[in-house]
């Protein structure tokens, strides 16, 4: 091995240099070679070897005959078969880094980013850079634009949070609305076109947050619920739900007449459609209880009028759809006698056919 000379006035401090190293004895300094070794000693305690390793030193050799391992780094490697399980990986470390990976991985959790505005009625600009959640809250209403799609990929998304109590209305960069969202509902939005500046770039998953918490709601065939906002319906722990046009038995229900109520008319045009019972209370002229003319009755359908004059009889008459059924059509009142009279719809001759007449005694 040629002679070995380490120059620096102390070592480990950061001044040994290249030029300190003097591997060939000469006065000219000579390129390491293979079987070259140092021992650096401690000026304090000169004969206790210390393996320490300079950067200076190691740009100036070379790794002859090395080659890449594979496998996991452990305590037990050396720092050469740790280098070499590194560079074995690069096949690894490539499909990583790049803009496309087709494998799977493994994580405990992916920190997404997170943006919060207060709702002032203005308006927030989505960018490229902007945080995937996008949280709103207050009291007023705010738009959100979203990105210039030429500026995204296809699939990028933003989930926003309307955590306000106004509308969160969302745009396209072309000032289209994509989605609006009510207090306390959010919505996932991804670019589907790279072109364009319309709604028609984007989807839109939207979330209600229906079902209170510790809650489940179970359906089990489609459900399409239609109504005017604000409407609540209750439903009963174990009753069925009564369909408009199905057949259903109803039992312990207390069905509530729908009342006409008036001190007097001239003339009385009952509407089935809108009441059951129509109430004459001091009629005070003459009564034409006129045919009905926006209503379509149904067979059987039932309607009760109930007259009671003024203190002054006074002279009723009928429209064509009424028929006398064994009791005639009273032609007049009665003093001061309140007086019911029920009819039934017959839907074969298009009569309203008297079934019941009585008068007070």
């Amino acid at each position: 091995m040629p002679a070995t000379q380490i120059r620096g006035a102390q070592v480990g401090d950061g001044s040994l240099t290249q030029d300190d190293l003097d591997l060939s004895g000469a006065a000219t300094k000579a390129t390491p070679i293979a079987g070259d070794s140092i021992i650096i000693v401690d000026s304090t305690a000169p004969t206790t070897p210390k393996r320490t390793l300079f950067s200076a030193l190691l740009n100036a050799l070379a790794l002859t005959g090395y080659t890449s391992g594979a496998g996991t780094i452990s305590a037990a490697d050396t720092i050469l078969s740790a280098i070499q399980k590194l560079n074995g990986n690069n096949g690894l470390m490539a499909l990583l880094t790049g803009a496309t990976f087709s494998g799977n991985i493994t994580v405990p959790n992916v920190l997404e980013g997170y943006s919060t505005t207060a709702t002032a009625g203005g308006s927030t600009t989505l960018t490229v850079a902007s945080n995937y959640n996008q949280f709103f809250t207050g009291t007023l209403a705010q738009t959100v634009v979203l990105p210039v799609v030429s500026t995204l990929v296809l699939g990028y998304p933003f989930c926003i949070t309307n955590n306000s109590t106004g509308l969160v209305t969302v745009n396209s960069s072309g000032g289209n609305a994509v989605i609006v969202l009510a207090a306390n509902t959010s919505a996932i939005v991804t670019c589907i076109l790279v072109t364009g500046t319309t709604a028609a770039s984007w989807s839109v998953i939207y979330m209600a947050n229906p079902v209170t918490s510790g809650k489940k709601l179970t359906v089990n065939n489609s459900l399409t619920l239609a109504g005017t906002d604000g409407t609540t319906q209750t439903f009963q722990a174990t009753d069925t739900i009564v369909g408009r046009a199905t057949t259903d038995t109803l039992t312990n229900k207390r069905v509530q007449p729908r009342l006409s109520t008036a001190a007097s008319a001239a003339t009385l045009t009952p509407e089935i459609a809108t009441y059951d019972k129509f109430n004459l209370t001091a009629q005070a002229a003459a009564l034409n209880i006129a045919n009905h003319s926006t209503s379509t009755p149904v067979d059987g359908e039932k309607m009760v009028i109930r007259i009671k004059d003024n203190g002054t009889a006074r002279a009723i008459t009928y429209g064509t759809y009424y028929r006398a059924m064994g009791n005639a059509l009273p032609s007049t009142t009665v003093i001061s006698k309140t007086m019911y009279l029920g009819f039934c719809w017959n839907s074969a001759d298009t009569k309203w056919d008297l079934i019941a007449l009585t008068q007070e005694a």
